[in-house]
């Protein structure tokens, strides 16, 4: 056939409106990328892997993969998934393995999930524009427009899935919004003033105390 009918630029646009609760399941023949991109028919890998297999077992781009190419090329040619991947993949990947990773390494899916708030809050981003400042009264450190609604909603469905410490102190940030923070350290942790929410971090703080035993963390 011709590359219009095999390759995602030569076809129309793709719009990437796909997202964890609408996305097909990693055992069907494609992955959660746009309808407008169609895996090659027939394709597979010098390991007979098809493109579900790559879903399955590697993060959205498939890097390094390039490597264990079949005859008509590698996966990053030939599956919507690795040759152009959406914010779909993303979202649907970070929450598929975000609770696996963070139970064995005790954060959540790292750059991944960071790709995922980035895209999924793309149309925002413009607006969020977050500076650390120096609050001359305090002689401190002072955040100035950490608050985000798109952001907040992403973390704190990861904090309630995972209960893992990291996804939360984002949450907590992204929800709560700006505090003043300096270097005196109680204990392990740099001391906090709260300025647009404190009963909103306080009940984060409670939260993931009570229910995982975890001190929030800066994160901004």
């Amino acid at each position: 056939g011709t590359a219009s009918a095999n390759c995602c630029h030569c076809k129309d646009s793709i719009v990437h409106t796909a997202s964890p609760s609408n996305t097909p399941s990693p055992s069907s023949s494609s992955s959660p990328t746009s309808a407008a991109c169609v895996d090659t028919l027939g394709w597979q890998d010098d390991a007979g892997r098809r493109c579900n297999n790559y879903y399955e077992n590697y993060d959205p781009g498939c890097p390094n993969t390039d490597e264990y190419a079949g005859d008509i090329g590698p996966a990053t040619n030939n599956c919507c998934y690795c040759k152009n991947p959406s914010c779909g993949d993303y979202k649907s990947k970070c929450q598929d393995i975000a609770v696996e990773f963070a139970v064995e390494f005790g954060v959540v899916a790292g750059t991944l999930c960071k790709q995922a708030e980035s895209c999924s809050c793309e149309a925002t981003a413009a607006n969020h524009d977050v500076k650390i400042v120096t609050n001359v009264k305090w002689k401190s450190k002072e955040t100035v427009g950490l608050y985000d609604e798109c952001k907040c909603d992403f973390w704190l469905r990861l904090c309630e899935d995972t209960r893992v410490g990291e996804a939360c102190d984002y949450a907590a940030e992204y929800c709560c919004g700006d505090y003043i923070y300096d270097g005196f350290v109680v204990g392990d942790e740099l001391s906090f003033l709260y300025l647009s929410s404190p009963t909103c971090y306080c009940d984060f703080f409670t939260y993931a105390q009570v229910e995982f035993e975890y001190l929030l963390k800066l994160k901004a």
